[in-house]
């Protein structure tokens, strides 16, 4: 199967660039912005080789903004395994399960862990603390909420009145010093969840203030940091936000705002380039809804269906 692809100076020159050269009948797999500057859509010609079911297939992976290597590697497996009509679209799902890695659920044994998240702001951090709040709450665990980002107007309020609600321990907290001794006095709580204040990732100064603050031996706690991204940012944002807070050495990724975009293959695509599972998938305002534990077939759901089932 040949795939092409064909450069313009924005989406729409790119598409009349493809369809002079390639057809009418050229199938758009994906599109790609160029580092400097400019689009790429990568096509085949519709001819016999990319079958209706195959097609079906192309078009969902275009919908979701997948790149030209992933809509390669699932139109050269649906070729190579035969399987065409309505049954394509099962074998595509099968290799973006493989795709896609989840991470483990957050450590229930001895010790109390921390769950850290940590990313650019406006990446959905606090709303995603309060639904991990309350969802941890109502499971049974014992748990306490912190938030490095008490200077936020709104932000601390929100999760105070969110924990209060529960009667969950609440605190602001500013230094290591601070969150050592909350630590230090955790009681019988088995994790806590910590709300860090969102930087920009070309803000190296206070991301090494955070990753000083997560550093190792912090009371002899388990520090596990998210990245917290939006399936809505661009895959050159993510990369860059991937570099700036690769100080913090997250473990896994988090993905919100599911709502906001279509094109939400580029951010499990991220998660891939940069060897990190994909923790919890999230979308919406309601803390009590929209949050859900990330596994290879929800993410391939996610892709093919633009939604999380």
């Amino acid at each position: 199967m040949q795939i092409h692809r064909v450069g313009g100076h924005d989406l729409r020159d790119a598409l009349e660039r493809a369809r002079r050269t390639h057809g009418a009948n050229a199938v758009v797999l994906a599109h790609e912005p160029m580092p400097g500057g400019g689009v790429t859509v990568s096509v085949t010609d519709g001819g016999p080789e990319l079958e209706p079911g195959a097609r079906d297939v192309a078009q969902r992976l275009a919908e979701a903004g997948a790149s030209h290597d992933l809509t390669r590697d699932v139109l050269s497996a649906l070729r190579e395994s035969g399987v065409n009509g309505t049954f394509a679209i099962d074998t595509a799902a099968s290799v973006l399960a493989d795709a896609f890695r989840a991470a483990p659920s957050p450590r229930h044994g001895e010790g109390a862990c921390v769950l850290a998240l940590v990313g650019p702001t406006g990446s959905g951090k606090t709303t995603t603390v309060a639904k991990l709040a309350r969802r941890m709450f109502r499971a049974g665990r014992r748990i306490r909420v912190a938030t490095l980002d008490s200077n936020r107007h709104g932000g601390a309020e929100f999760l105070a009145s969110e924990c209060k609600r529960d009667g969950i321990h609440f605190a602001p907290v500013r230094y290591r010093e601070d969150l050592t001794a909350m630590l230090a006095d955790a009681g019988d709580a088995d994790a806590f969840l910590l709300d860090t204040t969102g930087r920009s990732p070309k803000d190296r100064e206070h991301l090494d203030q955070l990753a000083d603050v997560l550093g190792d031996g912090l009371s002899g706690a388990d520090v596990t940091a998210y990245l917290t991204v939006s399936a809505a940012a661009s895959p050159e944002s993510l990369d860059e936000v991937l570099r700036g807070f690769s100080t913090v050495k997250p473990r896994a990724v988090i993905v919100t705002k599911l709502d906001e975009t279509r094109r939400t293959a580029a951010a499990l695509e991220f998660a891939g380039r940069a060897d990190l599972p994909v923790a919890f998938l999230c979308s919406g305002q309601d803390v009590n809804a929209d949050l859900h534990r990330a596994s290879p077939d929800r993410m391939a759901d996610l892709v093919l269906g633009g939604r999380v089932r």
